[in-house]
């Protein structure tokens, strides 16, 4: 199995569990999963972002602008924390 396609059954599973209303023990019990691997897939997913957007603060109407030489920009609001920039951009 690819990794991608084990990344994505685990975090199918990984929702599984957040509706299921179980200890994070007992689904993995339940489901047949070593425990311990179960709770390395929850750390990731629950690392990664649901989707690839971020919702900037509303702030004032300025705005700075990276350009990234793919042709992409980010524009964010002036007053925007430079820690919070740093983050955008790591992603």
């Amino acid at each position: 199995m690819h990794e991608h396609d084990k990344s994505q059954q685990m975090l199918a599973l990984v929702n599984q569990w957040k509706e299921s209303g179980l200890s994070r023990k007992a689904f993995a019990d339940q489901k047949d999963i070593n425990y311990h691997t179960f709770l390395y897939w929850l750390k990731k997913h629950q690392q990664e972002p649901e989707d690839n957007f971020i919702e900037l603060p509303s702030f004032y109407t300025g705005q700075i602008c990276i350009s990234y030489p793919n042709g992409i920009e980010m524009r964010i609001p002036v007053g925007v924390s430079a820690d919070y920039v740093r983050e955008l951009i790591k992603q």
